[in-house]
């Protein structure tokens, strides 16, 4: 019994490199997400667009189903955002970020046909809230460890 266990260990070994590599890249991915969603929410409840517009690109896929294609038009939906929700009520903090590929499964067909308009294997949806309470998702473009926020609640 313990030569199968041993020969099992030896020969997954080779990819133990790879399993590790692997997971150290997806923790800073999700570390860089993380601050840029931050970073992305301060500047929000500041109404600061200039530094918003730093963490967002487009295409980007607004909460209304809409799909904005040039940074003007996100910017112009974030000011309009910005005024409608009192700086109290938005999301200040990364409640979980989870793999986009791995979602896929449990979303509804008509937010996935929006969300593969932005997002791709590798891409992130980030939790956000207020609290400790549920405040939406953004969706995060990996876009080479440097994310990006490329949607908004869908």
């Amino acid at each position: 019994m313990r030569r199968r266990a041993l020969l099992a260990l030896l020969a997954s070994a080779p990819l133990l490199p790879r399993t590790i590599a692997q997971a150290q890249d997806n923790a800073a991915l999700n570390d860089a997400a993380k601050d840029a969603v931050t970073a992305f929410l301060k500047a929000l409840r500041n109404e600061d667009m200039d530094a918003a517009m730093k963490f967002v690109a487009a295409p980007f896929v607004a909460e209304d189903a809409q799909i904005f294609a040039t940074e003007a038009e996100v910017k112009a939906y974030l000011t309009a955002m910005c005024m409608e929700l009192p700086a109290a009520e938005m999301p200040n903090e990364v409640l979980a970020i989870l793999d986009y590929d791995q979602s896929r499964a449990a979303t509804a067909p008509a937010a996935l046909k929006l969300r593969d308009t932005v997002l791709t294997k590798g891409d992130l949806l980030v939790a956000t809230g207020r609290n400790g309470l549920s405040r939406g998702v953004l969706l995060v473009k990996a876009n080479g460890g440097k994310p990006v926020v490329v949607g908004v609640g869908y």
